[in-house]
């Protein structure tokens, strides 16, 4: 599922003009599978279970895709490494995917719209298979003309075989590989990162997010692999300290 350059660039530019704007109500909305994965950082919630510190470890992150439909409905799955996992030809009622529904049409006052979980046609959590599985409760994105629900934060529940762990996740999109800070300027010229420039992000390296951005690289870029991490979020959810150029 390679995509071409121009393909990634169009994305991106895409979510730099939908970035600007006006604090005006906007219906709860998200980005879909056009604009490529959002890029989750996964934070342990509780200390591991005996012998689990491998199978569920501190901090790890994934890429996501979601997509909406008709009446309402929200359909998620993990991009990668999970990919091969997804029926071919095409299953909608597949166990991999996490389906739920905004609770309110419209943000809350805090200018977030919440899906209360996202569970698979089965009630159960996505199935990743080989024993793996996210259950996804409070998947809260940060909405308006504005935002666009290019951001959320989530509780996840991580199973991995027998080891389970509960998680908090940040997410952001568009997931832009970078190996300096100035790789995530939402300004550059001529081409920007895409990523809305009221975040306050920087150019994360650690393990979670070069793993992460290794695939990126790869697989949406079509370029290969060369020690890059992510642009993502300096702190917690909602991260709207604003774009803070290199000192």
């Amino acid at each position: 599922m390679k995509r071409t350059v121009l393909t990634a660039l169009v994305a991106a530019a895409a979510l730099a003009v939908t970035g600007c704007g006006s604090m005006t109500a906007a219906d709860c909305q998200l980005q879909s599978s056009a604009n490529g994965p959002y890029a989750l950082k996964f934070t342990a919630a509780a200390t591991a279970q005996a012998g689990c510190t491998t199978d569920t470890p501190d901090v790890f992150g994934d890429l996501w895709t979601f997509d909406p439909y008709d009446n309402g409905l929200i359909v998620a799955f993990p991009s990668f490494p999970f990919s091969s996992l997804l029926p071919d030809p095409p299953d909608p009622h597949a166990a991999v995917y996490g389906k739920g529904k905004f609770t309110a049409g419209f943000p809350a006052q805090d200018q977030t719209c919440t899906v209360d979980a996202l569970k698979n046609d089965a009630g159960g959590p996505m199935d990743l298979g080989g024993g793996r599985s996210y259950a996804a409760t409070n998947v809260v994105f940060l909405n308006t003309a504005l935002y666009l629900g290019t951001t959320f934060k989530a509780d996840v529940t991580y199973t991995n075989g027998a080891c389970v762990r509960p998680y908090t996740v940040q997410a952001l999109i568009p997931a832009h590989p970078c190996k300096v800070k100035e790789d995530c300027d939402p300004f550059a010229q001529p081409f920007s990162s895409g990523i809305n420039s009221q975040y306050d992000t920087e150019c994360n390296l650690e393990p979670w997010a070069l793993a992460q951005g290794q695939i990126v690289v790869e697989d949406v870029i079509g370029d290969t692999y060369d020690g890059q991490g992510l642009c993502f979020f300096v702190g917690p959810f909602p991260g709207t300290g604003g774009w803070k150029p290199p000192q």
